[in-house]
């Protein structure tokens, strides 16, 4: 979708500003909006005037890598991810090297203390959340196709939503019906709540039926391509009770 030599171009940019020559990248929507690879498992590291990225990761993903991100450079470890970026390092000889302090866990971080001992790790920020907040017209149409394929799977769902049908069955149906449209799955647990229920903002669809005269609120989205549509809809079995039909316009 994107262009990701300017992606990483802009990220490079950065780096003499926080004083470093490479960053780990450990974040994997980071991960993905820089080189175009979906795995797990995996770290990416960015250094000061090279083209490509490094790919770390372990035999299970090479082949996706090169399929997924053609432009990187693939690292498959031997041991842990760790050991082989300190093995980058040394051969790239980078002795500054930039972390995501919200994507690295204490252990990851003890880790590579003690196998980076001659690399000053910082903390520093990124500015890869605000990058990707600024959209390209390739990612405003994946969004626009993730609301389309959302809002037909709604259409599919609530044509047939019936008294005695469980939360559970309709969320399932709902998620079905976005995935036969072409999305990657749900941007998140799809929320079915009926009535009552849906006086918790996060509901977790349960056994719980749908009933004559009630209403149901449906908080769902889609993925496509990596990006998400996410929202809330509220539908009426039969006749809104008037109580229920105010205080939907007022939230409306």
């Amino acid at each position: 979708i994107a262009d990701l030599n300017g992606r990483l171009e802009a990220v490079q940019d950065r780096l003499q500003d926080w004083g470093v020559q490479a960053l780990l990248v450990t974040n994997r929507k980071d991960i993905r909006y820089l080189t175009g690879f979906v795995g797990e498992d995996s770290w990416v590291l960015i250094v000061a005037g090279r083209g490509r990225p490094f790919v770390l990761s372990d035999f299970r993903f090479q082949e996706q890598i090169r399929q997924e991100a053609p432009r990187a450079v693939v690292r498959i470890r031997q041991a842990t991810l760790s050991e082989e970026l300190a093995k980058l390092a040394r051969q790239l000889r980078v002795k500054r090297l930039g972390l995501q302090p919200d994507y690295v866990t204490l252990t990851q971080r003890k880790s590579l203390r003690k196998k980076l001992q001659n690399v000053k790790l910082t903390a520093v920020e990124d500015g890869l959340l605000q990058q990707r907040a600024v959209k390209t017209p390739d990612e405003i149409a994946a969004i626009r196709r993730a609301i389309r394929i959302q809002q037909e799977a709604f259409r599919r769902t609530a044509a047939q939503i019936k008294p005695g049908q469980t939360e559970q069955q309709i969320a399932a149906f709902l998620e079905y019906q976005m995935r036969l449209l072409g999305a990657d799955g749900p941007s998140f647990p799809s929320i079915v709540a009926a009535d009552a229920h849906a006086s918790l903002p996060h509901a977790i669809p349960g056994s719980r039926k749908v009933r004559e005269g009630g209403t149901v609120l449906i908080d769902w989205g889609a993925r496509w391509g990596g990006y998400c549509s996410d929202m809330t809809r509220v539908v009426a079995l039969g006749r809104m009770p008037a109580k229920i039909r105010q205080v939907y316009e007022v939230v409306l």
